[in-house]
């Protein structure tokens, strides 16, 4: 039986997301990444999206940092009396 490649591309806005994921949620990406290397798929990255990756990636390093900061810990613990 012939396996044949499958060949998939994504945005750079996708890998970008990557960077807002939980510890959780990359470990399924490595799961489903091994899983799509033993299906023979073969992801395309081309040059501009290479650029286009490392142009934006400071910003959504930051974004994720700020969002990490905008946690509200009162309500989080609010069995705790914050006086």
């Amino acid at each position: 039986m012939t396996k044949h490649n499958i060949y998939l591309f994504m945005d750079a806005n996708i890998y970008l997301k990557f960077y807002s994921y939980s510890g959780v949620d990359l470990e399924t990406l490595s799961k489903i990444a091994h899983e799509l290397n033993d299906k023979h798929f073969k992801i395309v990255i081309t040059p501009l999206l290479k650029d286009e990756f490392y142009r934006n990636r400071e910003f959504y390093i930051k974004q994720t940092i700020n969002e990490s900061f905008k946690i509200d810990f009162k309500k989080k613990l609010s069995y705790i009396n914050f006086k």
